[in-house]
């Protein structure tokens, strides 16, 4: 199992849109062991883009309700989504309020 940071997309949902480059230059989507080093990673996203904020090399800071980390499950080399049920309720909650 590994866990990815999805951020929510105007025209693509729920997407991991954080990846980096092999030395190959091919892309790969960016996954985390633990839902720890995926939180760890999120919330030092947040600090640089306060501090790029504040500096003035942002005009604002992303929301963190876009953002989210999900657990995902590698089958024939496909990623393929859960959403944990804590997830599910946090997210129908954010869409009712």
């Amino acid at each position: 199992m590994a866990y990815e940071v999805q951020e929510n997309c105007l025209f693509g949902g729920w997407t991991n849109t954080w990846s980096y480059e092999d030395d190959h230059g091919i892309t790969i989507p960016t996954t985390f062991e633990t839902r720890e080093e995926a939180e760890i990673e999120l919330d030092y996203f947040f600090e640089d883009c306060k501090m790029a904020f504040e500096e003035g090399h942002m005009p604002d800071i992303p929301d963190r309700h876009d953002f989210r980390i999900v657990e995902i499950k590698s089958e024939d080399n496909d990623f393929y989504h859960i959403q944990s049920e804590h997830e599910s309720t946090l997210i129908d909650h954010e869409l009712i309020s």
